[in-house]
């Protein structure tokens, strides 16, 4: 209407527009679909790393390895499992020692 007005007046008069605009937006088109992201193949062994992670056991580490025995997860998980096996042996030597 705006427009119109403006044509039919030359330029001269203006329409008032009583209101205002919020301050949401206003969408005059749908917006595109946004690309679904591909499912994490990983997300499933990360979860159960960090579960593990919680235990800290040995036997939690060795069965995170039994049922993810190759990838990222399972590589820090045997590093995870041999560094309590050291601890325990450095305990148990130390223990010996101090007999």
């Amino acid at each position: 209407m705006r427009d119109d007005v403006l044509k039919a007046t030359r330029n001269r008069q203006e329409p008032f527009i009583y209101g205002s605009l919020g301050g949401d937006d206003v969408a005059l088109v749908p917006a595109p679909a946004q690309p679904v992201a591909p499912p994490d193949p990983y997300a499933g062994a990360r979860d159960d790393y960090e579960l593990a992670q919680q235990i800290n056991v040995v036997s939690a580490w060795n069965a995170f390895i039994n049922k993810y025995p190759s990838g990222f997860y399972a590589d820090l998980a045997k590093a995870q499992r041999d560094k309590l096996i050291a601890a325990k042996a450095a305990a148990a030597e130390e223990a010996r020692l101090c007999r």
